[in-house]
């Protein structure tokens, strides 16, 4: 405060250059709407067929558990069990990159295929993706239309224009109701 008021001009230039260098960088400055945020988090989904959850605990997320326990940075595991359907989260360090922890995932989880049944399916890993998550859902509903013809108009018509939109990477179709015909003998 001396500074200022023993030599208040040279503390007014100090301020105006202060503000010109800021108003000249500002044009300079990236802003993202959705920035490129690479979160270490990996996805595996595994299905067998018919199966109730409780076998799916036993036979599916408990060996892949026990695999994939001793992945170095590895910060929290929740695993889900559907019924036909084992879904695992492995979230880890920040440190750690997400090419990194999905080939580790990759690598322990196939490596546990032999102790899982043969009917299971092959496993999905995936990492998360924040920019891939939904930016818009659509929800469809009818005073006359009964739910097979609204989810028939969704697959023939809603989803294929949605598809053709400039920079949708992917649309998806959740709860349509499929035809279906029983042939009583």
């Amino acid at each position: 405060s001396n500074l200022s008021i023993n030599r208040p001009v040279f503390a007014t230039i100090m301020s105006v250059v202060i503000v010109v260098f800021g108003l000249f960088s500002l044009p300079r400055l990236g802003i993202e709407t959705y920035p490129n945020i690479d979160f270490p988090i990996v996805t595996v989904i595994i299905g067998l067929p018919g199966a109730d959850p409780e076998t799916i605990e036993q036979q599916i997320i408990e060996p892949i558990e026990r695999a994939v326990n001793g992945i170095n940075g590895l910060e929290k595991l929740n695993s889900t069990a559907y019924a036909g359907v084992a879904q695992l989260v492995l979230q880890f360090n920040l440190e750690k990159k997400s090419d990194v922890a999905a080939q580790d995932v990759r690598d322990k989880v196939f490596g546990a295929l032999g102790d899982l049944p043969q009917a299971a399916d092959t496993p999905i890993i995936q990492k998360l993706q924040i920019g891939g998550e939904p930016v818009m859902q659509v929800s469809l509903s009818s005073n006359t239309l009964s739910i097979a013809e609204l989810s028939q108009l969704s697959k023939d018509r809603i989803q294929p224009r949605l598809q053709r939109v400039n920079g949708a990477a992917r649309v998806d179709a959740i709860g349509q109701r499929l035809r279906e015909i029983h042939v009583l003998v």
